[in-house]
C-alpha cells in the first residue's frame, strides 16, 4: 500500500460544459486536498464542482460558486479534504471560458 501525493491541471474549461478533471484508479482511494481554480476573464465566472461515484449519477459539491474576474479561490479552504472511491470522475464546469483548474491529491494504492 504506497500513499502518493499528485497534482491534475485542467486549463481553460469550456464554457457551459463539464468537465472531468480526474478519474480515480481502481484499487485506490483518493484524498482531494485541495481545488484551486483561477478565472482569468475580465467577468465573473461561475464554477461548479461536482463528481460521479462509480460513473454513476452526478453528486454537486460546490453548486456554482461565483469567482470575480481575475481572481481564485481554493474551493476546499474552509470544507477539508474529500474522499474519493476507486473510478469515482471529479467534474468542473464553468459559466464562461477562462478558468483553471489545479487539484492537489493524496492517493492512497490498495493494493
Amino acid at each position: 500500500m504506497a500513499n502518493t501525493y499528485k497534482r491534475f491541471i485542467s486549463t481553460d474549461l469550456s464554457s457551459a460544459t463539464t468537465t472531468t478533471v480526474m478519474t480515480v484508479p481502481t484499487a485506490t482511494t483518493t484524498l482531494l486536498k485541495s481545488a484551486i481554480v483561477s478565472n482569468n476573464s475580465g467577468s465573473s465566472n461561475n464554477i461548479t464542482m461536482s463528481f460521479s461515484p462509480s460513473g454513476s449519477s452526478e453528486v454537486t459539491l460546490v453548486p456554482s460558486f461565483a469567482l470575480a474576474s481575475n481572481n481564485y479561490i481554493d474551493l476546499l479552504a474552509s470544507a477539508g479534504p474529500v474522499v474519493l472511491e476507486e473510478l469515482d470522475e471529479l467534474k468542473f464546469e464553468a459559466s464562461a471560458a477562462s478558468a483553471d483548474v489545479v487539484l492537489s491529491v493524496l492517493s492512497i494504492d490498495r493494493e
